[in-house]
């Protein structure tokens, strides 16, 4: 099946994240339909995509948090594309600080639970049945990775929504090991932002959609966890095609095939992550105000030298201490 062939469901198409993954996937070839409940957004994406692949794009008004609407605009979508073949799930926001819990009421953890577990919940019930059987059909969930560790004082109940996306998607994994569909999750664990308003760290939400395009377009794995701690991941892990080397496969826990050329492929991709992750934390530092003029200069001009010299130790270190290819005979 060619990309023309495939009509692909971007849930949360209209947002920061999924706006990149829709435009990566009509420069592709892929026909994708968006549903949202805010016109306004749709009408906005419109605009974003490449002009020439607009005719490929559907837009559809609806809510698919809650099983009523999700049903309503189900039947709506299949009359207007006639089939959905993919579906990529980004549904939620990406930010809360609303405070402490106890200053908070219970209406404001609903509101957060029903974003970002309920409305990911509803729809994969719906649509899920429409790729499920079919080997060539993928259903791609992202995530977040606030769902491991509070980001920041007031930011508690985004950990606890969070938690509860990425606790799901573990449960589809394991509930459903043997689906023949291609059934993934990309689990992203910094920022993303369009290109005007990026910060350090921050992934390119234009960055982003071309790794997730190119995932869905491959086929070629399922019961993946892709985790994305930084803009190099993207390209190392994802773009290059080195998928064998940060994937977790939980269908049935089965033993990875690892030999030595993936073996040493494992520790370059943790020493560049570890590398990226520490420069991030230097470029924070650094604009906080914490290091004084002089060290800013130098830290500047060694173009974060010792940072880089932690590759080599690092390597020997991993190449002790990691798993030989024997160890999984």
């Amino acid at each position: 099946m060619s990309n023309e062939d495939r009509v692909v469901l971007a849930l949360g198409g209209a947002g920061t994240v999924g706006s990149g993954i829709v435009k990566a996937l009509l420069d592709r070839g892929f026909k994708v339909a968006v549903i949202s409940r805010d016109n306004s957004k749709l009408e906005k994406l419109k605009g974003f995509v490449s002009p020439s692949t607009k005719s490929n794009l559907t837009t559809l008004v609806g809510n698919v948090g809650s099983e009523e609407g999700v049903e309503e605009v189900k039947q709506a979508l299949l009359k207007s594309v006639g089939k959905i073949t993919d579906v990529v799930s980004s549904l939620g926001f990406s930010w809360w600080q609303g405070g402490p819990p106890h200053t908070q009421p219970l209406k404001e953890l609903q509101w957060v639970i029903e974003t970002l577990l309920f409305s990911t919940f509803v729809s994969w019930k719906a649509f899920f049945p429409l790729v499920r059987d079919d080997p060539n059909c993928t259903y791609t969930f992202i995530t977040g990775g606030a769902g491991e560790k509070v980001l920041m004082p007031g930011t508690g109940f985004l950990t606890v929504g969070a938690a509860s996306a990425l606790a799901f998607c573990q449960v589809l994994r394991e509930e459903y090991p043997e689906v023949p569909c291609k059934l993934n999750q990309v689990k992203i664990n910094t920022g993303v932002a369009a290109p005007d308003r990026m910060a350090p760290g921050y992934l390119n939400h234009l960055d982003l959609g071309e790794a997730v395009a190119a995932l869905v377009e491959r086929r070629n794995a399922s019961h993946t966890v892709f985790a994305v701690s930084c803009p190099a991941d993207l390209k190392t892990v994802i773009l290059e095609g080195n998928l064998g080397t940060r994937q977790v496969n939980w269908n049935g826990f089965k033993k990875p095939p690892i030999d030595k050329e993936s073996h040493s492929e494992a520790i370059r991709v943790i020493v560049i992550h570890i590398e990226g992750i520490l420069g991030q934390r230097l470029s924070l530092l650094m604009q906080s105000g914490m290091f004084s003029p002089s060290a800013r200069k130098l830290s500047e001009q060694s173009s974060h030298l010792p940072i880089r010299r932690l590759g080599l130790p690092l390597r020997n270190r991993l190449s002790q201490r990691f798993p030989s290819p024997s160890d999984f005979n």
